[in-house]
């Protein structure tokens, strides 16, 4: 069984990574030794476990775009649903600021990767995703980071309860079928 954070997670991924008519490629141009220009996919990932410096430049060498689940509000309880506004952040992590020479930098990552997401419904969730903020992360030793919080709306569902749990309330002890 999955958890809704790794659906949502893998839902945003799956679209940042998608291709979308209308809406231009996570992609960047790298050039190759013989000096010709090759447009290349951004990588799409979730978050490492450990982020070290050897993977950050790796990272940023090819441009990547990581996915994190932030944390989770929570609405009343109504009923037996409570609505969950649940944070994810996107990085996008370049060795290269702003586009030059033909190269996309982390200026035009951040601006494509939400224009890929804004409004857009993962699964499990009501209603597209909004966009919160977006902010300068980490430069270090030419490894540029940027970071967008994304929110998105789901619920959560009290499961159903079983006779130990709430004595208060009737069970169904049979099922009487009238068309026997």
């Amino acid at each position: 069984m999955s958890s809704r954070i790794v659906t949502v997670e893998e839902s945003i991924k799956d679209r940042l990574g998608a291709e979308i008519e209308g809406v231009a490629p996570l992609e960047r141009s790298m050039r190759k030794a013989d000096g010709s220009v090759v447009m290349v996919p951004l990588q799409v990932e979730s978050f490492p476990n450990k982020l070290t410096a050897l993977k950050l430049k790796t990272l940023s060498a090819v441009g990547a775009v990581l996915v994190r689940y932030m944390g989770s509000r929570y609405g009343p309880l109504v009923g037996v649903e409570q609505e969950r506004l649940m944070a994810f952040e996107v990085v996008v992590v370049s060795d290269s600021l702003r586009a030059e020479d033909a190269h996309v930098g982390c200026y035009e990552m951040l601006d494509l990767a939400l224009e890929r997401l804004i409004g857009f419904k993962p699964v499990d969730c009501r209603g597209g995703v909004e966009l919160f903020e977006d902010q300068f992360l980490e430069e270090l030793e030419g490894t540029w980071q940027y970071g967008a919080q994304v929110r998105v709306k789901s619920v959560m569902v009290q499961p159903m309860m079983t006779e130990s749990e709430d004595l208060t309330l009737p069970l169904l002890v049979s099922v009487v079928d009238d068309k026997l």
